[in-house]
């Protein structure tokens, strides 16, 4: 549980969502997700870029003063602005060897500039503070997309209305708002309807239709509760609950057979297209010595398709793509710094990593399926981030911290026995 602390006697909890943070990481997801179905970026300017960019330098601007307002920095350390600084940079020099430097450029400054906010912000409150604003927004956008977009349900997915964004992105967006959610009711925080909340996510998350993100979140929640030490009796009676009606719904009807077929007769029509734009990626990008090592560049999004009916195919998968983009380089860069986020999210308090142990392993279980790992995009947001919040959960953090109060109260750190002496 989180220390609280009395002003003007009222209780008031240090880690409790801010709402201009809150604000500033809506603007993030809001820029993040696509608001045309199928569109993808050439290079060109038009009314949804412009407002895009809008929202980024209005997210900059608000993260700037919270950055300037806040009473002390919150350390953290450099891997995950190294690891994105060797991947952009390697596949920018990639775009510039292909002759395509200026649209990648764009792509390029765009995920800079996400990772600059989330910075800012970063450094200037505590990670559980950062944790609930992120969860917050994805919570909101994701409510009012699904609400808007319900006469998308006649196609038989759900996807957002407003914005218009493509059901897997409403999916990954409840997604982690359900683990954030979970999160703080198994720590017992007082969440007004969390366990309604909690299920209308879920239940959104089966109505889009979305397998990966369905899966992802399966082991997702399944981590979580396995970090559990002690779980609420009201808890324990909805996971029953829940574990009977899905035994039910698998084993009795016929709906979740309809849901692994989605796409094709034999639910596989999906998987199988994606092993043919994959195949063609990979062939792309060995066609060409140097390429294979550094890529061709963030933008590259598509593929050509031969000895298919179609012609073309966008990349599904963000280690497919990051071979694309980075080349052979690229895939190292992004896989160190996956298996680094893993390593540093065991590290801390045991509150902190029950909740970023299962959202690292979503989202890197959903980046096989799925592209935008290191994109613009509303994941990206999010992995950065979960991977910067998890570094600054280390137990050297903490000592710097514990140190940096005993020389503010004027005491000093007893090495034996850890307290502090007048």
């Amino acid at each position: 549980m989180t220390v609280e602390r009395v002003r003007r006697g009222v209780v008031v909890d240090p880690d409790r969502s801010e709402p201009s943070i809150v604000f500033v990481f809506i603007l993030l997801v809001l820029a993040g997700v696509r608001w045309r179905s199928g569109a993808l970026f050439d290079g060109g300017i038009d009314s949804v870029v412009a407002a895009k960019g809008l929202l980024l330098i209005i997210a900059l601007m608000i993260a700037g003063g919270v950055h300037g307002r806040a009473e002390a920095r919150q350390p953290i350390r450099t891997p995950p602005v190294v690891f994105l600084g060797i991947y952009l940079a390697i596949s920018s020099f990639g775009a510039w060897a292909s002759g395509a430097w200026l649209v990648s450029g764009i792509l390029a400054a765009r995920v800079a500039m996400l990772a600059l906010i989330v910075l800012l912000v970063a450094t200037s409150v505590s990670g559980e503070k950062v944790l609930r604003s992120l969860f917050a927004a994805t919570t909101f956008v994701a409510g009012v997309a699904a609400l808007t977009g319900l006469p998308t349900l006649a196609s038989g997915r759900l996807g957002g209305g407003f914005p218009q964004i493509h059901s897997n992105e409403l999916a990954m967006l409840c997604a982690v708002s359900a683990l954030g959610v979970l999160w703080r009711l198994v720590r017992g925080d007082k969440v007004p309807g969390g366990l309604w909340l909690f299920l209308m996510l879920v239940g959104t998350l089966w109505l889009t239709g979305s397998r990966s993100s369905f899966i992802a979140a399966m082991v997702g929640i399944a981590i979580l509760l396995a970090h559990a030490r002690r779980i609420p009796p009201v808890g324990v009676v909805a996971l029953h609950i829940v574990a009977a009606a899905l035994t039910y719904v698998v084993l009795m009807t016929d709906l979740f057979l309809g849901f692994v077929r989605r796409g094709g007769r034999d639910g596989l029509s999906t998987v199988r297209s994606r092993a043919v734009g994959w195949e063609a990626a990979v062939d792309f990008t060995l066609a060409n010595p140097w390429r294979q090592w550094i890529g061709s560049g963030l933008q590259v999004q598509e593929v050509a398709i031969t000895g298919q009916f179609w012609s073309s195919q966008t990349l599904d998968g963000s280690w497919i793509s990051s071979l694309v983009h980075g080349g052979f380089i690229g895939v190292t860069v992004l896989t160190s710094w996956a298996v680094w986020s893993l390593v540093v999210s065991r590290h801390g308090r045991h509150e902190k990593r029950m909740f970023l142990s299962p959202l690292l392993a979503y989202v890197l279980i959903r980046s096989t399926l799925e592209s935008g790992l290191v994109a613009s995009t509303a994941i990206f947001v999010i992995f950065f981030t979960a991977s910067t919040v998890a570094e600054r959960s280390g137990p050297i953090v903490e000592v710097d911290r514990f140190r940096a109060r005993s020389s503010r109260s004027g005491g000093r750190l007893d090495h034996t026995s850890g307290a502090v002496r007048r």
